[in-house]
């Protein structure tokens, strides 16, 4: 709210001094950047909470009924997850343009929203390569997971952002499709990047990301990590 206020302000003052200035008068100056303001910063933890729940392996118990069909009068399988799932992928790019802090914040807490699902999901970080494939498991200890997170931390930033590479590096290990792949990125990527084909997809961005390219291959959001 009070970063609202802020740029409601300064917006204010620049229109007075374009104004002044006897030009444009109906024009708003072009350092004002709207889509600032009225893009909300999303609330990202429950965003991809939703989403490892709605994509993550599942299968039917016939031997457990439903208990809601059963109070309806029919009976229905229960829809269990199946543990240790790799068919969630998170990539996080570490060109440089995301800070470490954020990188580390965006991936511990996605390991404790993980946790919640009893299952394991993928974890890469890449640039013009992927640097590092971590695997988030709600078998292994925050510590361990934590471990891993930070032996590759100090060698993630660097070179570009190469985008192809994930699904080449997921093909290698034998994964070509996924039930969901989740992307964060400041969105200055490839035109036309070549994502792993996945069911669904979900884009996070940082403030001040662009999500021109993202959105057009799924739901992209403005997050707020710290």
């Amino acid at each position: 709210l009070n970063n609202t206020k802020r740029m409601i302000g300064e917006i204010a003052r620049e229109i007075k001094e374009h104004k002044a200035g006897d030009r444009y008068h109906n024009e708003i100056p072009r350092s004002i950047k709207l889509g600032e303001l009225t893009a909300p910063t999303a609330n990202w933890k429950e965003l991809l909470r939703q989403f490892i729940g709605k994509n993550g392996s599942s299968e039917y118990k016939w031997n457990q009924p439903n208990k809601r069909a059963l109070a309806a009068g029919y009976y229905a399988p229960r829809l269990k997850p199946v543990k240790d799932s790799l068919d969630i992928v998170i990539a996080i790019d570490t060109s440089g343009s995301i800070p470490n802090s954020i990188v580390l914040r965006f991936l511990t807490d996605a390991m404790h929203i993980n946790k919640a699902f009893k299952s394991t999901i993928r974890v890469l970080l890449y640039n013009d390569s992927v640097t590092a494939d971590i695997e988030i498991s709600y078998k292994r200890s925050d510590a361990a997971i934590i471990a891993d997170i930070n032996k590759v931390m100090a060698k993630a930033h660097s070179g570009g952002n190469n985008e192809p590479c994930i699904k080449k590096y997921l093909a290698d290990k034998g994964i070509k499709k996924l039930n969901g792949f989740v992307l964060f990125t400041d969105g200055y990527i490839q035109e036309s990047p070549d994502l792993p084909i996945a069911k669904h997809y979900m884009f996070f961005l940082p403030k001040g990301g662009s999500s021109n390219i993202v959105k057009r291959y799924g739901p992209s959001y403005i997050v707020d990590v710290n």
